[in-house]
């Protein structure tokens, strides 16, 4: 009886907890090292808010051009996103993927890259954020 108890308190607390939703499915990495895991950390609700506030806010464009793929930052990596199964933000391109089908937009102030560094914050060390930093503020 009184395991069942806990149980349920256990499960209340817990469907407490995700109902509040607290945390989005938006996953973000940043994609800066080649020999070990990149940081990886979620959005909250709030920040998937803006999230998708700002990627509204985009210009398509017909460009061809990608994310940059060669070594150091190479932007950011959002998943979990429920229209697209990748998200990658560099500099003033934002690329996306469903399925076969890639889709480019202009992130013309670069708003969107911005703010997901803002994001990482709490989950990188001062020195890296400091580099990525620098890095998104470079023209």
């Amino acid at each position: 009886m009184i395991c069942a108890t806990l149980l349920l308190v256990f499960s209340l607390v817990n469907a407490d907890h995700a109902w509040k939703g607290e945390q989005s499915s938006l996953q973000v990495e940043l994609d800066v090292f080649s020999g070990r895991p990149n940081p990886v950390w979620t959005l909250s609700n709030d920040q998937a808010s803006a999230f998708d506030a700002k990627f509204k806010r985009l210009t398509t464009t017909t460009s061809n051009r990608g994310a940059y793929e060669g070594l150091g930052y190479r932007g950011f990596k959002v998943s979990g996103f429920d229209r697209y199964d990748e998200v990658k933000v560099w500099h003033d391109t934002v690329e996306a993927t469903r399925g076969q089908t890639r889709y480019l937009w202009v992130d013309v102030n670069r708003d969107l890259e911005r703010f997901l560094l803002e994001t990482s914050k709490s989950h990188i060390d001062a020195d890296l954020y400091g580099m990525i930093a620098t890095a998104v503020e470079r023209k």
